[in-house]
């Protein structure tokens, strides 16, 4: 038997934080489609049923297209079980202000168990501190949230648990439960934004008897990257386009990168973000720059400088504090100076 295991897809989010509202209004319809296609991957290999562990969508208001679309594909699909369980972005998402699809099986704050043939699927929307897991077949458990604030992993190792499915965390991890059991969070189904990189898709879930393999299926549109650039060695804005150059010449111009830029500058070459950010902006989905370089502190430029930025300087450079952290204030304030936003 074959089983998809899903969560966090958060279905009509906003992502207008990290995207422009072209951009983020079309990852919104991706958002959506990757759903439908990964039910279509479902039906076309003989998968029985898909577990939605959480956050299906990203707060209980949703819009009425989305939830007619995640509707019919439900309807559209008979053979495929889904059950979906609430997480705390969804909590008080309803689907059920129409008939529930009959192939559609929701949970509450008490466990419940539905039957699968001879697998036993039990879920539990909500903290719970130790559940009674029946059945002889494969013992499938669906809870979302975090060990040791929403569940003891330790104590769930005593409940016959052959798979944990889990939805909380947007990225792929897996380890034992007990003797023969298994926990996994499947990682969010796409990338949202910047904070969301890598590879993301579901688990796909094989069941003979008692015995549960799994394997991670990738399967966004797209993939986030996070990079960091070091242009110590850098003497201008051209070279330090070559270093980025180096780092993203072998991405895919469907994805969206973020570029870390570290190491050691001197004062007079401080990165300009802005140009920076569009000469490389047109070859991706989405491109940002962060600039997390330290200033090097020319003692010679620092008796020279007459301006407000020299006095700065010569002010770190009389406390006594470590090197570090003389650096790291004098960028920051240079920065200051020089009209630069904050965070």
């Amino acid at each position: 038997m074959r089983i998809i295991h899903c969560a966090d897809l958060h279905l009509d989010s906003a992502m207008t934080g990290q995207f422009s509202e072209e951009i983020a209004s079309q990852r919104r319809k991706e958002l959506l489609l990757s759903f439908e296609e990964m039910v279509t991957y479902a039906r076309q290999h003989q998968v029985k049923a898909i577990l939605i562990a959480g956050d299906l969508f990203d707060s209980p208001r949703v819009s009425a297209s989305t939830i007619a679309v995640v509707r019919n594909v439900i309807l559209a699909n008979p053979e495929i079980s889904f059950y979906y369980l609430r997480g705390n972005h969804d909590e008080g998402a309803c689907m059920e202000k129409e008939p529930v699809p009959k192939n559609l099986f929701l949970f509450s704050e008490e466990p419940k168990t539905y039957w699968l043939e001879d697998v036993s699927i039990t879920g539990v929307q909500g903290k719970i501190s130790s559940m009674t897991v029946p059945g002889n077949g494969a013992r499938i458990v669906m809870l979302h949230g975090m060990d040791g604030v929403d569940f003891s992993l330790k104590r769930l190792e005593q409940s016959g648990i052959d798979y944990l499915a889990l939805g909380h965390l947007h990225t792929y991890r897996t380890g034992p439960l007990g003797e023969q059991g298994m926990y996994c969070y499947p990682g969010c189904l796409c990338g949202r934004g910047f904070d969301e990189c890598g590879e993301k898709g579901f688990v796909l879930l094989e069941i003979q008897g008692r015995r549960v393999s799994h394997r991670f299926i990738p399967f966004a549109k797209r993939k986030g990257w996070k990079l960091a650039v070091d242009i110590t060695n850098a003497t201008n804005s051209v070279e330090i386009c070559e270093y980025i150059e180096q780092a993203v010449k072998e991405i895919p111009k469907e994805d969206y990168v973020s570029i870390t830029l570290v190491g050691t500058v001197p004062t007079e070459m401080e990165p300009n973000e802005t140009y920076l950010t569009m000469r490389f902006a047109s070859r991706f989905s989405a491109f940002q720059i962060k600039n997390e370089t330290t200033l090097k502190l020319d003692e010679e430029l620092l008796m020279k400088d007459k301006t407000i930025r020299g006095e700065f300087l010569r002010l770190i450079k009389e406390q006594e504090w470590e090197e570090s952290k003389k650096r790291a204030i004098a960028t920051l304030g240079l920065r200051a100076i020089m009209g630069e936003e904050l965070e």
